[in-house]
């Protein structure tokens, strides 16, 4: 549907359709209990367990193929004083992975270091020539997190020169199914897995560091010191599972749930967490309640700023064995790189959308976005695109345009190194494999990264868009505002929001719930400095609810005492010097 005023250049709204063979459950307030039939929870037990989720719910390590062999490899080499490696990838899911596993392996007295490659030297994944050096260097056994699943040749060389491997990954493998010949893949995902496939590589980290402590300990019932170790390293897992968009369902909402508390209640004086606290209080959320949002906005793009502007091995150091000052200035380290990607970023941004306007890639007949330019060479930040942002600003052309969009740096021999994002519906990792030889990639169904070949860019962006017009059409190219159900103002209440608060932590998989409300407008006034937020009190049936519009003044310049609104937005349970309230924040509307 059009939105109320029926005017096309605002987002569609859609409300979420109810599951028809979902009843409403009893014994939940009738909002929320439409929230969990729209979730499809069809058992109260089920909804019960969603929302009050316990570590009990975890599967088994061993349910994940390789596990328990990769975790015997390990318990191997640490007793017989032998080096082991991590190396993982240089994204918040691969820095929080690598922290996980080695503080594992260091409670049991290991010699265990850490490699990151270089974003812009060495690329994603595992090369050859690395595994080679870690292992001339003295470390018989390498152990990969968030990547290596497609790294056939680098392993097999790896293997040739004598070393030994464990592959942890998440990521999708080879289209025809081949797997590296590790000594022990570790895959929630390979056929025979019984494990949940959502886990993203921080996931599969912990479960192996979890596999090893029973292994080590001989026992399923694990020594206190071992158990709460496993406890505090949930903050990382709920870290990267979030900013690498993992699925909020199953395993990862109850890694992240516990993780989020942990987050937000790092005790001092423990040594593994001390670079965390040192992150939480240099982005001034020390005692506040860490959430999905605050991770996934403030944390994370501290920590993947470093890799995309410098080198993510100071995130990976910042959290294991950085200690005091040490961790107050990789902290002040990831701050800076953060205020320069954010500049860096901007300016690409423009560019990016210019070429697109320019060549009118806009148009409903291109269905996919692909758009280059020479890559940043060193020196002058102002010049050519930088690699570690071409990702984030394919996120904003995808929020812009609502289609997938390849964006990408031309090398000196004309090859494109690129990052991809995608829309809802179109599977990007399926859409890059059907454009042939053009290009070599890796990723998932949202996102991807890889190389066209040199010469092929105009192909490759002709290929990419026929591609992608098998599954997105032309009506679907536009601003979606999705909505979960109409809300009264007598359901606006504390009790209720907090109840609906419990679906919390939010993502894919399980949105946050956006109500649609109606009413009049009784009283406006501006909030900050500025006047670009609104506070507006909304009535109908005689009950007023309080709205918060950030940066929508010039959105509800209509909403003027006795006018209507018709909004979309958040359900929020404010807690102001001791005053608790029910709010809704505004995403979308109409007034007038």
């Amino acid at each position: 549907m059009l939105n109320p005023a029926g005017r096309p250049d605002l987002p569609r709204w859609i409300e979420r359709q109810p599951l028809a063979d979902v009843p409403l459950l009893p014994g939940f307030h009738p909002l929320l209990a439409r929230l969990l039939a729209n979730r499809g929870f069809r058992t109260v037990e089920e909804a019960r367990n969603f929302l009050s989720p316990k570590l009990t719910q975890l599967g088994d390590p061993d349910q994940i193929p390789g596990c328990s062999a990769a975790a015997q490899l390990l318990v191997a080499a640490v007793k017989a004083g032998r080096p082991v490696v991590i190396y993982g990838d240089y994204d918040v899911d691969g820095v929080t992975a690598s922290a996980v596993l080695f503080h594992m392996l260091k409670l049991a007295g290991a010699q265990v270091a850490t490699y990151v490659p270089d974003r812009f030297a060495e690329g994603y994944g595992l090369n050859a020539e690395a595994l080679l050096a870690i292992h001339a260097a003295g470390a018989p056994l390498i152990v990969s997190v968030d990547c290596g699943i497609t790294a056939i040749e680098p392993v097999a060389a790896a293997k040739a020169a004598g070393a030994a491997l464990i592959i942890t990954d998440h990521h999708t493998p080879a289209a025809d199914g081949a797997l590296p010949a590790a000594d022990a893949v570790v895959h929630p995902g390979l056929p025979g897995s019984t494990a949940d496939a959502r886990l993203c590589g921080v996931g599969v980290a912990y479960k192996l560091a979890w596999a090893f402590a029973k292994a080590w300990c001989g026992s399923e019932r694990l020594p206190d010191v071992w158990s709460h170790l496993l406890v505090d390293l949930l903050a990382f897992v709920a870290l990267g599972t979030i900013a690498d968009v993992g699925e909020m369902l199953g395993e990862n909402r109850v890694l992240v749930s516990y993780g989020l508390r942990r987050l937000s209640a790092a005790p001092a004086g423990v040594p593994h967490l001390e670079g965390l606290r040192a992150l939480v209080a240099a982005t001034r959320l020390e005692n506040k309640q860490i959430d999905d949002v605050k991770v996934g906005f403030t944390l994370a793009p501290q920590i993947n700023a470093v890799g995309r502007m410098g080198h993510a091995g100071e995130a990976v150091e910042l959290f294991t064995t950085a200690r005091g000052e040490r961790t107050r200035e990789l902290a002040e380290v990831l701050a800076a790189c953060n205020e320069e990607r954010k500049a860096v970023q901007r300016r690409i941004e423009g560019e990016a959308e210019r070429q697109v306007l320019e060549n009118g890639w806009n148009a409903p007949e291109h269905r996919a976005i692909v758009v280059a330019a020479p890559a940043f060479a060193g020196g002058n930040t102002e010049e050519g695109w930088h690699a570690g942002v071409v990702g984030i600003v394919a996120s904003k052309l995808v929020e812009k345009f609502h289609r997938p969009a390849v964006v990408g740096c031309i090398n000196a021999d004309g090859s494109v190194k690129f990052s991809a994002r995608s829309v809802s519906g179109v599977n990007l990792h399926g859409a890059l494999g059907d454009c042939g030889d053009l290009l070599t990639f890796g990723g998932h169904a949202m996102a991807a990264g890889g190389t066209i070949k040199a010469g092929s860019l105009e192909a490759f962006r002709a290929a990419l868009s026929r591609r992608v017009a098998l599954d997105l059409q032309a009506e679907d190219l536009c601003g979606k505002l999705n909505y979960d159900l109409e809300a009264s103002t007598r359901d606006c209440t504390v009790e209720v929001f907090t109840q609906i608060a419990q679906l919390a932590p939010f993502g894919v998989g399980n949105p946050t719930p956006r109500l649609r409300v109606r009413g009049t407008v009784r009283e406006v006034r501006p909030l900050g400095q500025g006047g670009k937020h609104l506070s507006v009190h909304l009535e109908a049936e005689g009950v007023w609810l309080a709205v918060k519009a950030w940066n929508a003044a010039q959105a509800l310049a209509g909403a003027v005492p006795g006018t209507s609104l018709d909004m979309i937005g958040k359900a929020v349970v404010n807690d102001f010097n001791g005053r608790v309230s029910a709010e809704v924040h505004w995403e979308g509307g109409v007034a007038g």
